[in-house]
Parts: structure tokens; sequence; C-alpha cells
């Protein structure tokens, strides 16, 4: 999507293909790594990153998929203050919808408010999530400092009535994830860290930060430790 077809593709000389992925949406990571694979002739290690790629994932889908609708977690995505009131709500149409959805969980906001949306935080307080997943851009690869991460949690801990009457926030299910670790090919160590803020006992021998690191080690060729470096997750 970005940047434009005008600032991109309409200023190279003719004969230079443009081509448009996505790598953070659930439905599409998957197909578009095996083609990377083939456009960059890596076919090799594309194999070896989809078997690791099924292995989590399948496993987990198949899991959430053995519990009963009416047994579901609720959640509500929140995006931080909404545009003009309330809180911003992450609904159909977003990867952190996608991500819910995936990791078995029922997003709230979904046939409320379409995309990212402004919702009432009355309302937030009326559906009374079992969990909230608050998505930040302030964490990631490139800090060690979780200060601002710890804002947005102590936020949504102190929006009016949700001390007293929002389960999540009663039962300390109140979770900050960052944005650079939601969203890309390391999908799999993102999923299996909302699956297990779903649903803890179904996923006690699953450890996020560990396949986090598995794709460090395995793909990147990079020396990086997720255990002492970075902000991906608060608390």
């Amino acid at each position: 999507k970005w940047p434009s077809t005008a600032k991109l593709d309409d200023k190279l000389p003719e004969g230079i293909n443009v081509i448009r992925m996505d790598f953070y949406k659930a439905a599409t990571l998957r197909d578009e790594m095996l083609k990377l694979g083939d456009l960059l002739d890596r076919t090799e290690l594309c194999d070896q990153y989809l078997e690791w790629y099924d292995q989590y994932v399948d496993e987990i889908s198949k899991r959430v998929a053995e519990i009963p609708e009416e047994n579901k977690t609720k959640v509500f995505i929140d995006g931080g203050k909404g545009k003009t009131f309330g809180r911003r709500a992450y609904s159909t149409g977003t990867g952190m919808h996608d991500l819910c959805v995936c990791a078995g969980g029922v997003n709230i906001a979904e046939g409320y408010v379409e995309g990212y949306a402004d919702v009432e935080t009355e309302w937030i307080l009326h559906e009374n999530p079992d969990v909230i997943v608050g998505i930040s851009y302030k964490g990631g690869y490139e800090t060690d400092d979780s200060t601002l991460m710890k804002e947005h949690y102590d936020e949504i801990r102190g929006l009016p009535g949700f001390e007293e009457n929002v389960s999540a926030v009663i039962n300390d299910r109140v979770h900050i994830i960052s944005n650079a670790f939601t969203f890309a090919p390391h999908y799999p160590a993102a999923l299996a860290q909302m699956a297990k803020w779903l649903y803890p006992a179904n996923f006690t021998d699953f450890d996020p930060e560990a396949i986090h690191q598995e794709y460090i080690d395995k793909f990147l060729g990079i020396d990086y430790d997720v255990y002492t470096q970075g902000v991906f997750v608060y608390p």
C-alpha cells in the first residue's frame, strides 16, 4: 500500500517491476512468503521458514478450534485515546483483529464498528471484555525502555469505572503489545503470545519469547537476544 504508486512506481524507469505484499496479514502471510522464496530463488530457505511457521500456527489453530464458542474469551483491542472521543478500537479489516480471531478470541468491536474507529468508554464498560490488549507503537527492537508502554497500560486500567467493573482489569488481564512485534514474519510468536493471554491453561507449554528468539536465530542471522533486548509486551 505504501508508498503510493505515484510516489514509487511512476517515478521508476520502464522495465522495473514493483511487487507489493503486506507481510502482516494472517490470511496472506504464508502465501506471500512462498512467493518471496520464488522471487529471490531461495525456495529451500522458504521451505525451512514454512516448516517453522506451520509447526506453531497449525498447533494453535488446532487447540483454539476445540474451544466451544460460548467459552471463548471476549477481547477489546485498544489503540489508545480516540481521535475525537473515547478509545480507539481495532475491528474487522485490521491486523490486530485477525490476530485476535486466529488466537481464538472474540473481538467485541466486531459488528459494532469497522476498521479503526472511536468507541465510547461506556460501551466498553457495558461489553465488559475478559481481556484488553493495547497496541503500542512505542516499543520494539530499538528500545529497552518500557516507560511509554507502561503508561498505556496504566491509562487503560485508570479509565473511569474500569477498575471496579471491567473483568479484564479486575483479573489483571490487561496487556500491551508492540506493533513491531505484532506485524511481521515472526507472526507465529505474536500469535502464541496472544493465544497464551487469552487461554493460559491451554498453552502452558508455549513460550512466545522462545519462539521469537528461534525465529531470529534461524532466519535473521543477527546477534539479538529478545530476553534482554527490546520491549515487545508489557507487563
